[in-house]
This record gives structure tokens, sequence and C-alpha cells, in this order.
């Protein structure tokens, strides 16, 4: 679970809800591809890569699959 100290930091670097919602889901599940995240944070497939790009541009995870092929 994130503390609200890093709710409050991740909203400070930019992350919307649904990137924070997207990062928490990673944290907790490791690296995913963009179809498993698109479903498990009931996104749209264009809104979860978005928030997955914006993640790795952050640099908060690393080695997302950010193909468009999944």
């Amino acid at each position: 679970m994130l503390s609200f100290q890093h709710l409050y930091q991740l909203r400070e670097r930019g992350l919307s809800f649904s990137g924070i919602l997207v990062y928490a889901y990673l944290k907790e599940h490791g690296v995913q591809p963009v179809q498993r995240v698109m479903k498990a944070c009931d996104l749209s497939r264009s809104s979860a890569y978005a928030m997955m790009k914006k993640i790795e541009e952050l640099s908060l995870i690393e080695g997302l699959q950010l193909s468009h092929s999944s």
C-alpha cells in the first residue's frame, strides 16, 4: 500500500489519479504488458499506454513493456 506521503510525491511529479493507479498496480504485480494494465485498471489502451509511458519517463519503474502489439 502506498503511503499518503508517497501518493503526494507522485502527484507532485505530475501523475494523475489514473497514473497513480497504474503505478500502484505495477508496483504490486511487477512489469506487465499494456493489455493487462488496461484491463486491471479499467483504462482504455491509449490511457494505459500514456500512463505507463509517463511512469517510465519519470524513472519510477524501468523496463515497462510499451509495445503496441500486446
